[in-house]
């Protein structure tokens, strides 16, 4: 999972990050920031995603139940027998397993549309 580190030169944390700040990608281990910079306020963010899950009405609960601890559910079109279900999670919770998670509580009914969402939370 890729990985974004903002950081400042000062320890005012509570101040939002700005222009004058520094940004680091973090693609592997080896890209991670040496002990100077770690030791500056530093704030790891990782990539958001938006994911629209459909599901028969009779698998409604079931796939909320998963996505409930996992991600925020933003909507729910409850209007008809395919219910859509959006909902927006950091990158890592799909790679750690919710599709799957998705296909054992739907009996492999649900379907996950992934999409990227540009941009970043801590």
């Amino acid at each position: 999972v890729p990985l974004r580190s903002r950081g400042r030169d000062d320890d005012d944390d509570d101040e939002p990050f700005s222009e004058e700040d520094y940004s680091l990608e973090i693609e592997t281990l080896d890209d991670w920031p040496s002990e100077g910079v770690a030791s500056r306020s530093l704030a790891v963010l990782e990539p958001v995603v938006h994911l629209d899950v459909v599901v028969p009405s009779a698998y409604l609960g079931s796939a909320l139940e998963v996505l409930e601890g996992r991600s925020r559910v933003t909507d729910v079109d409850a209007s008809s027998a395919t219910n859509v279900i959006k909902s927006v999670a950091p990158w890592s919770t799909v790679v750690e397993g919710l599709g799957e998670s998705l296909a054992e509580a739907t009996k492999g009914y649900a379907s996950l549309n992934v999409e990227n969402e540009q941009r970043w939370r801590r």
